[in-house]
């Protein structure tokens, strides 16, 4: 049986507003595995955490159908000089699947999502 509505609708429609979506971004940006900040290189005011979880949700809407655009940096153009990032890319994907299976998110759905991000590796990832 096919999946109705696009990826975004079905993980809980519109970004910000969905508490799966909040849960799921905030696990992802608290996690220090995950390293947003560089083990603190770059330090993250009021603002920037604002900006940056809004960044988050226009990212996932664009990934899965949604009406929101990301039009922040690329990845390569975020990650670009910041060395070796695969532990930390596992760890988004780990928690991302996580985080999606603990709320609920069907195994269609959260592997749809995944498979969207994966390609992105060779971005964040330097050689």
């Amino acid at each position: 049986m096919e999946s109705k509505g696009t990826l975004l609708e079905r993980l809980e429609g519109e970004g910000e507003t969905s508490p799966k979506s909040r849960r799921v971004r905030d696990t992802v940006l608290a996690d220090p595995k995950v390293n947003f900040d560089r083990g603190g290189k770059f330090k993250f005011g009021d603002a920037e955490v604002k900006k940056l979880k809004s960044q988050l949700v226009d990212l996932g809407s664009t990934v899965s159908g949604g009406p929101r655009a990301y039009m922040g940096k690329t990845m390569s153009g975020t990650a670009q000089g910041h060395g070796d990032h695969r532990r930390e890319f596992d760890a988004l994907l780990g928690l991302l699947k996580a985080a999606l299976d603990k709320n609920g998110v069907k195994p269609t759905d959260a592997d749809e999502v995944l498979k969207k991000w994966k390609p992105h590796r060779k971005d964040v990832v330097e050689k």
